[in-house]
């Protein structure tokens, strides 16, 4: 199966290049664990976990200040490194 792309919009909000890039990453990530899984179940992985790192702001993707890491929010916090 072939690795899906990264979209520019998600949930109405603009994915400029930096944001996109990130996504692109999270599926190459989540795609290389295995490649048989279906596009669909890969994407929505991929978007719940560019969900818990990014947040939108006027319109666009930006990168959270912080963001806890597990599907409930009750893993340990992160703070990304500034690029």
């Amino acid at each position: 199966m072939a690795k899906p792309l990264a979209p520019y919009v998600l949930d109405g909000a603009s994915i400029y290049p930096r944001e996109r890039e990130v996504f692109s990453s999270l599926i190459t990530v989540i795609y290389s664990v295995d490649p048989s899984r279906p596009q669909p179940s890969i994407m929505r992985h991929v978007e719940d976990t560019f969900r818990q790192i990014m947040v939108i702001d006027r319109g666009k993707w930006v990168r959270r200040s912080s963001f806890t890491i597990g599907a409930n929010g009750d893993g340990p916090s992160v703070l990304p490194a500034s690029q």
